[in-house]
């Protein structure tokens, strides 16, 4: 599946988004807050080399391990009274999830921020079924409103100021409040709360599978991934296939190092 994201030829992005004063300022901002944060979260832990070399040993363990890992998660899962499809391409993936929601008749489902479903162009192919498809991440939530992409992995809207999501509030939301970034997250809570409540289906990513116990793991800073999660009749989870752990014991590793390399932080 091919995504197209913008008209302009590579190298006039490039050149429009380097002249770009609202993105330079945002990275580099990003850059030092994440990266000093980062920092103390490493200096805190003590060993950091090491806690890297273990982490990278769990992970080629897995890699090398990756078939009977795989099947005795889908045992455990289905045990749980789960269902697990495996998917060769992003069409097949996404036609499964399609046939799915289709089947559950759903008519409003809710995402928490998933960048395997991004790649695979999963929204897409459910809004063609007429269902309506809620990112509700807050960065996520601000780009969907407006028909723009993520930018960063960890902070989609990076490329937008409060000046800027303030007014596209204001353009589609009806939003006429101040540009504190507190008023305006508590009128998009306020908006999405109801979406929460109405959804047939929630969906996700995975940042970790427990092949011994068939659990999902998932990271965020946010309550929106427990409420899409707990609150609709169907979970999603959009996996990819190396995203596992043997049991919690890596898991607790992992999760170690990846809150910290990921925004600074020890949870």
């Amino acid at each position: 599946m091919s995504l197209k994201t913008s008209n302009l030829a590579f190298k006039q992005r490039i050149d429009s988004q380097i002249n770009n004063e609202v993105v330079r300022k945002a990275l580099v901002k990003a850059q030092e807050t994440i990266g000093a944060n980062r920092q103390r979260m490493v200096d805190e832990l003590g060993n950091w080399e090491e806690w890297r070399d273990l982490s990278k040993q769990i992970r080629n363990h897995v890699l090398a391990n990756l078939d009977a890992y795989l099947f005795q998660l889908s045992e455990k899962v289905h045990q749980n009274g789960g269902k697990v499809y495996f998917a060769e391409t992003a069409e097949e993936a996404t036609q499964y999830i399609r046939q799915v929601a289709l089947d559950k008749h759903a008519k409003k489902i809710v995402k928490s921020k998933s960048m395997v479903t991004e790649e695979i162009g999963l929204n897409e192919v459910l809004e063609n079924e007429g269902m309506k498809v809620v990112e509700t991440d807050l960065g996520e939530y601000l780009l969907q409103i407006v028909g723009d992409k993520p930018s960063h992995i960890v902070v989609p809207a990076i490329h937008k100021d409060r000046h800027k999501i303030r007014q596209e509030l204001h353009d589609v939301l009806g939003y006429d409040g101040p540009e504190t970034p507190e008023e305006m997250t508590a009128f998009v809570r306020k908006v999405i709360r109801q979406d929460f409540l109405e959804a047939d289906i929630g969906i996700s990513g995975c940042n970790f599978a427990v092949a011994e116990t068939g659990s999902v793991c998932l990271v965020t800073n946010e309550g929106n991934l427990r409420l899409a999660t707990t609150v609709p009749k169907t979970h999603i989870a959009v996996m990819g296939m190396e995203r596992l752990a043997p049991t919690f014991q890596e898991v607790d590793v992992l999760i170690t190092m990846l809150a910290r390399s990921a925004v600074g932080a020890k949870l």
